[in-house]
């Protein structure tokens, strides 16, 4: 399934522009072992997984024949919604993480990065950027505007130009003319 690999490849690539932490989604070429590690994957995979779960409970709650049941879970923490509720944890603990570690890196001596995160919270005055709620937002955003929307443009793209032999003949012109 082309957007599941897709869906790695973007999620992937947000963290590092955006963060500049690899969650390791895409398994290095020769990597036999990054697909399965030992202790039942990589922080950055469970993470994925959990980021992965989130959106899709959360939009599991629009399909319930009786509108509103999800409440009655989610007061009761059952099923669905208990689960959600430790993907949101997840989601929270790793991006609290992301951000702790990268306030750690700029209060060391001269440490200093150039990804949108650093930028960020180099640019927010101290309360704001301490608070760790708004930066986590961010984080989480930034995940949710470049992962499904990436990977759907992707294989999009992919199905439309398997569908134009000419246009796919010109792309390997112009490539080999490079």
């Amino acid at each position: 399934d082309l957007q599941d690999v897709f869906a790695g490849f973007a999620f992937d690539n947000i963290c590092r522009v955006a963060f500049d932490h690899d969650p390791c989604q895409l398994p290095d070429e020769g990597d036999d072992d990054a697909a399965a590690p030992e202790d039942g994957g990589t922080s950055g995979s469970r993470f994925a997984d959990a980021f992965r779960d989130a959106g899709y409970l959360s939009a599991g709650r629009f399909r319930y024949a009786m509108p509103g049941f999800w409440k009655v879970k989610k007061a009761l923490n059952l099923g669905s919604e208990r689960r959600l509720r430790e993907s949101i944890a997840m989601v929270h603990d790793f991006a609290d993480g992301i951000i702790r570690a990268r306030r750690e890196e700029m209060m060391s001596a001269g440490s200093e990065k150039h990804d949108l995160l650093s930028r960020f919270m180099a640019s927010q005055d101290e309360t704001y950027a301490k608070s760790g709620v708004p930066l986590r937002d961010v984080v989480i955003s930034f995940l949710l505007a470049g992962r499904d929307t990436t990977s759907s443009a992707l294989s999009w793209f992919f199905w439309l130009l398997s569908s134009r032999p000419d246009v796919q003949r010109r792309i390997r012109d112009e490539v080999a003319a490079v």
